[in-house]
């Protein structure tokens, strides 16, 4: 009943996401590009990756990366929704393969974790016994000193059980629950959930043109894509496979259930805004959720990292290494101190995670505001959090507030420095009574070296101003922060 990563004797909440192929064509990622997508996930408070099965075996560059930057690998062996052979033909082949991949991979420092496969225990049927016989026998004779594990999902009752081993929660997405059911699951490690949004609009231009990307009534028709797909999970995932491609291809009707609290799709800039700005806030209520839990659930790898191609997918980067909105609420959901709001009844509870092995020890700021920015009440709280935990830290009755023009926040602070902050909203985005605002922004400083210009912008407004969206149409912008209230 418990899913939790031990280094060294000492327990490690895992936070992370899926890795899948960096380019449809492997060959044409250069070492550049592995290094750059590692720091990134290093800067965003990442300790692990899953390789996912349906991708390759990476490079020796990736591995190495991962090593030297501290960053462990969950390494999936290349079997995922399907059936394979059980001939003994095919297990030797089976066999043969596993002992490569094993004999290549085993001597990197940040390999932690050998899993059978994706997927395939849950909703196939063949295969079994490459998973239960012929990996793990593999994996003891030529290492020995990391855990195999069947498949992902597996454990309980049923190989996708919320009671035992890991978890898959495609119940946000695919079958289009609000993102607010992340805090119905209380698995014992989730290690895939995502939500789907579009690269960025330079990423999209290069990648069909602007005369597409211009047709007003691609946008006229994605808002009209209402309703929710009526497929079950039998059969899309087993045998009728016209099913599953138009279960997957059925991405507007998906997205427009997440977008339609924040706004009208009426061209392609709100749609890369409001697609972006869905998924981000949809997997951080998922992953400050989780970290909640901290240790009754042992980590979280939201679904995914990277891209395969220009796309609307689950990435939090996309193909051009343009940082989706996705990848800063991750950067701060994912932070070694951070706090979060839980909505329990009449009342929001306020929580502490502290993933340092030294207990934390500052003050709690919360603010209750108005949308003109004035304070209506506010609280100071000395606070200790021990080390490697999460607690509740205090709650607020909310029956006398009203939604519709006030919002919460709430500020960690140590040694008069703020190490994380957070708002909560009463209601959907749609349903606030927000005031027309103008940003008021200056350059307080530029430094340039070699290609990279580093500019400190100073940003101001007089009302709240939600989802403040920084992005460039030449070259590749990379904030500390983005997607951020003001």
């Amino acid at each position: 009943n418990r899913f939790i990563f031990e280094i060294n004797g000492q327990k490690v909440f895992v936070k992370g996401a899926n890795w899948i192929v960096p380019d449809a064509i492997p060959a044409r990622v250069s070492k550049e590009k592995y290094g750059e997508l590692i720091e990134r996930a290093v800067e965003a408070n990442m300790n692990m990756f899953r390789i996912w099965a349906g991708g390759i075996i990476e490079s020796r560059h990736f591995y190495e990366f991962c090593s030297e930057k501290g960053i462990m690998v969950w390494q999936d062996f290349p079997y995922t929704c399907s059936d394979y052979p059980e001939s003994e033909e095919f297990l030797e082949v089976a066999r043969e393969e596993a002992e490569v991949i094993v004999k290549s991979l085993r001597n990197y420092p940040s390999l932690v974790f050998w899993n059978g496969n994706n997927e395939n225990l849950w909703q196939y049927k063949y295969g079994q016994v490459i998973y239960k016989e012929v990996l793990p026998e593999v994996c003891r004779r030529l290492d020995g000193t990391r855990p195999y594990w069947p498949g992902s999902p597996f454990g309980g009752y049923y190989p996708n059980s919320r009671e035992a081993g890991n978890h898959h929660n495609w119940e946000v997405w695919h079958e289009q629950k609000p993102y607010q059911a992340y805090a119905e699951d209380d698995s014992r490690f989730i290690s895939e959930y995502g939500l789907q949004g579009s690269c960025h609009l330079a990423t999209l231009r290069r990648g069909i043109g602007d005369e597409y990307l211009k047709d007003t009534a691609l946008w006229q028709n994605y808002n009209q894509c209402k309703g929710k797909m009526d497929f079950s999970e039998a059969s899309v995932a087993i045998h009728n496979y016209q099913n599953v491609i138009e279960f997957h291809n059925a991405v507007f009707k998906k997205l427009n259930c997440y977008t339609v609290d924040w706004g009208e799709v009426k061209n392609v800039k709100d749609f890369v805004f409001y697609t972006q700005l869905a998924q981000a806030t949809g997997i951080k209520f998922g992953i400050e959720h989780f970290r909640r839990r901290k240790y009754k659930c042992g980590g979280s790898l939201f679904w995914q990292y990277n891209d395969i191609w220009p796309s609307v997918s689950w990435s939090c980067i996309d193909y051009e290494l343009r940082p989706k909105l996705l990848y800063y609420y991750a950067k701060k959901a994912y932070a070694p101190v951070a706090v979060s709001f839980n909505k329990s009844g009449h009342k929001v509870e306020v929580w502490g995670v502290n993933d340092d092995l030294q207990p934390f020890q500052g003050e709690l700021q919360i603010l209750l505001l108005g949308f003109n920015g004035n304070i209506l009440e506010q609280k100071k709280i000395k606070i200790e959090l021990a080390a490697d935990s999460a607690e509740k830290l205090t709650q607020i009755k909310t029956e006398e507030f009203s939604g519709e023009k006030t919002f919460l926040y709430a500020a960690l602070y140590r040694a008069q420095e703020m190490v994380s902050n957070n708002f909560y909203y009463f209601l959907p985005y749609s349903k606030l009574h927000l005031a027309e605002t103008k940003l008021d922004w200056r350059v307080q400083k530029v430094e340039r070296e070699k290609n990279i210009t580093k500019i400190d912008l100073v940003i101001k407004s007089a009302h709240l101003a939600r989802g403040v969206f920084l992005d460039s149409e030449s070259g590749i912008l990379v904030a500390d922060d983005n997607g951020f209230d003001l």
